[in-house]
């Protein structure tokens, strides 16, 4: 008798494990996959660089100070960056989860001396180890001080530097691939959201709409509403989202 309750009650364990199986697998036999996306301005390397989302856009990390900072601290993650890039908007996701296919970097506006430094939008395909779908991930951080009140020098300079920063970011957009679902983020320096080809803007909860944006594809994605975790040493909120591709 003996034999025979324990030969069931590990038939039971068995049973149990598979019912309380990993969603993963769920996931996998129906193609919806589920992820954090946040974006971070992290002043000119100052913050605290920290693992808040699946996938994180991080501006002003130009410096080489400031790449060593973001990959040391950033354990379990891999980071797509161009080296050189003095205007540099690097990409990070969490490496058990995506993998990269490609990554590339656009200049959007020249440097002007006076005032701002070459403007980049950093694009990075990325692929879901769980589903094996492809994610598309634009990041970019356009010209401070073209549209806020403060008394700013070279303010129609500024502007000029921003719409041209915003017209190549859209034509980066419309050449993305249409099979492959996009997001976008940034530090948009702007408190109204931009029109972006196929993209809709994800709101923030309570309503602000803040300069730091996240962006998610018109088609088959489903977005939570941003929630801010703190500045980590920034003068910037972080903020996040809820990727859900369907």
């Amino acid at each position: 008798m003996s034999r025979l309750v324990a030969a069931l009650s590990l038939v039971l364990l068995a049973t149990g494990a598979l019912l309380s199986a990993p969603t993963a697998t769920a996931e996998q036999a129906s193609g919806a996959t589920s992820f954090t996306f946040g974006t971070h301005n992290s002043h000119r390397g100052t913050a605290r660089f920290a693992g808040f989302a699946d996938i994180i856009c991080w501006q002003e990390v130009a410096l080489p100070d400031s790449k060593r900072k973001l990959v040391a601290n950033l354990s379990g993650y891999d980071q797509y960056m161009e080296p050189g890039l003095p205007g540099q908007v690097p990409i990070s996701w969490r490496s058990d989860r995506f993998t990269l296919v490609e990554g590339s970097s656009t200049q959007a506006a020249s440097r002007v001396k006076s005032y701002s430094p070459p403007r980049y939008v950093a694009r990075a395909v990325l692929i879901d180890n769980v589903t094996g779908r492809d994610v598309a991930v634009y990041n970019t951080h356009m010209v401070q001080g073209a549209w806020n009140d403060r008394r700013k020098p070279f303010k129609q300079m500024r502007q000029k530097n921003w719409r041209k920063h915003a017209r190549v970011l859209r034509r980066e957009l419309r050449q993305a691939d249409p099979t492959i679902p996009v997001l976008a983020c940034g530090d948009f320096n702007r408190v109204a959201y931009l029109d972006l080809p196929g993209l809709k803007p994800i709101r923030r909860e309570g309503g602000r709409t803040g300069i730091d944006h996240l962006y998610a594809d018109t088609r088959g994605v489903r977005a939570t509403r941003a929630w801010t975790t703190g500045n980590a040493g920034s003068d910037h909120p972080r903020l996040v989202t809820t990727i859900t591709l369907r």
